[in-house]
């Protein structure tokens, strides 16, 4: 888990060179994409999708966001989805939903469970509207898929050649994720495993009103976020 106040102080080291406009350039390197994690299931009541993380990134002692999605429903639906997962050693924890759903139409679910393992086991169950169980789908997340080591991670909407270099950052174990709009369609909480968001300079203007919203929120809340320059 990380140290509290070691976080701060690696956010305050880094940020104190932010005034420096000398000390903040732009590099052409490769930002980190992570593969997407997305699971397609057979399922009676459509096509079933499960995705976890964002860009398939978790990481330890965070919020992750898991999106359950149902496409071209076979038939009316009018019951819930549930999320089982391990919260602390053998302690089961769960969120639920409620969805009603028409034949042909799509729905989509998000879940933010905070995760504290490395190794972690979530299981999607379909219940009724009499809540009896239609199906359910375990997925074990693979060891090693979670990230425990990074300080500092940073979610970045610029073009994937494009990294900004913060003075100090080879001090810390810094992660770069890139992003695309795409990817953020749930709420504030899709951000909130990075430590700081870089927006492109003219982010007003060419994000869509979702997207401005969720930023708005997260920053908020107290995320941290800054433009490209």
């Amino acid at each position: 888990m990380k140290n509290g106040w070691f976080w701060i102080f690696s956010l305050i080291f880094i940020f104190s060179n932010f005034n420096n406009s000398a000390n903040l350039h732009n590099v052409h390197q490769k930002s980190s994409m992570e593969k997407v994690a997305v699971k397609k299931e057979i399922s009676s009541l459509g096509e079933v999708e499960i995705e976890y993380g964002i860009n398939g990134y978790m990481r330890i002692s965070s919020t992750v966001r898991v999106k359950v999605e149902i496409k071209n429903a076979k038939k009316d639906f009018d019951g819930s989805i549930h999320l089982r997962y391990y919260s602390v050693g053998d302690t089961i924890s769960s969120y639920s939903e409620d969805i009603t759903i028409k034949k042909d139409e799509d729905t989509t679910v998000y879940f933010y469970p905070f995760l504290n393992t490395t190794d972690p086991d979530f299981t999607i169950v379909f219940y009724d509207k009499n809540g009896k169980e239609i199906e359910k789908f375990a997925d074990d997340i693979e060891t090693g898929t979670v990230d425990e080591t990074s300080e500092l991670v940073i979610a970045s909407f610029l073009p994937k050649d494009v990294k900004l270099s913060f003075v100090g950052e080879k001090d810390f174990r810094v992660k770069y994720i890139c992003l695309s709009e795409d990817k953020i369609k749930g709420d504030y909480r899709d951000l909130s495993l990075f430590d700081l968001v870089i927006k492109p300079n003219d982010f007003e203007s060419t994000f869509n009103s979702k997207t401005l919203e969720i930023l708005k929120e997260r920053e908020r809340r107290g995320g941290l976020s800054i433009l490209e320059k």
